[in-house]
């Protein structure tokens, strides 16, 4: 089992400055076939990694304890909210909601994701 460690500065309203370590084996980013996420997210597996840390970043804004020292956090399971739907403003997007639990500093909470994917230039991840 990997661990995360994370920290975050709130400074202002919109400026989150944020810090990880992990530990546990180097890894490189995972192969599209690779799974890792527990529940029904569908995202492969490079969304999945890609998705971890935004939602571990909000999750720890949602957290009580502040002044926790060292976070560790494990994610523990993963629900689709919505279906993914093509925009009809810019049908060149796709868009779906998931809901993430993340468990860390005796805690649980969710964070909703909402994934913007594009046909040629990506997917867009906000995590809240």
């Amino acid at each position: 089992m990997r661990t995360i460690t994370g920290c975050i500065s709130l400074i202002g309203v919109l400026t989150i400055v944020g810090c990880a370590s992990v530990e546990g084996p180097a890894q490189t980013r995972p192969a599209a076939s690779d799974t890792g996420v527990p529940g029904e997210t569908l995202g492969n597996a490079i969304l999945q990694h890609d998705t971890k840390m935004p939602v571990i970043m909000a999750a720890v804004t949602k957290m009580s304890d502040k002044e926790c020292p060292a976070r560790a956090f494990e994610l523990t399971d993963t629900k689709v909210l919505s279906q993914p739907v093509k925009l009809a403003v810019t049908p060149d997007y796709t868009s779906w909601r998931e809901l993430w639990t993340v468990k860390g500093c005796d805690e649980t909470v969710d964070v909703e994701v909402t994934y913007m994917n594009h046909v040629s230039r990506g997917t867009t991840i906000a995590a809240k």
